[in-house]
């Protein structure tokens, strides 16, 4: 449902790249003893590799690209909130996949901030760069972008500015 939604403002580029195909997700999720969300097979089976007004990086695990590998960025993700997270364990409730019940990286913007699924309860997590709040919203990862975009809900770790105007898709071939 949030998936028509999203298209009328998010426009799907006229080409995508990397968007993977049914046996790859499952061939994905069986070596890697993991379940992806559906939402997030849809939106890259929909929009491929890329980000959102250049400022939103989606992973993916069909992108060579260390930068936007969903495995790559996850460990070095994981490295920095564990690193965080010895030094003030207070502070800091979740684990981080691969770890059991650890939250999986989903993007991450230019300015820092962290976004991710929160596995055990279908919610995504945002944690603002350098860890310093941690937003969490009960929906997937498609509904958050459209109520984002369409300004139904805010989430304070982005500037402004982000979605002022219109709002693209940069498809990306690296």
């Amino acid at each position: 449902m949030y998936l028509e939604k999203l298209k009328t403002i998010l426009k799907v580029p006229g080409k995508t790249y990397n968007i993977g195909n049914h046996q790859g997700w499952l061939e994905f999720e069986k070596n890697l003893d993991i379940k992806f969300p559906s939402e997030f097979v849809q939106f890259i089976e929909t929009y491929g590799t890329g980000s959102i007004n250049s400022f939103l990086w989606i992973l993916t695990p069909y992108e060579s690209n260390q930068n936007i590998n969903i495995f790559h960025k996850a460990e070095i993700m994981r490295e920095s909130y564990n690193y965080m997270k010895d030094m003030f364990p207070e502070d800091f409730s979740y684990s981080i996949y691969p770890d059991e019940g650890g939250l999986l990286p989903w993007g991450y913007t230019d300015n820092g901030d962290e976004l991710y699924f929160n596995l055990n309860n279908d919610t995504i997590v945002i944690m603002e760069a350098r860890y310093s709040e941690f937003y969490e919203y009960e929906m997937g990862m498609i509904e958050f972008l459209y109520k984002l975009f369409v300004k139904e809900i805010k989430c304070n770790a982005f500037p402004e500015d982000f979605i002022n105007g219109s709002i693209e898709y940069d498809s990306l071939k690296l």
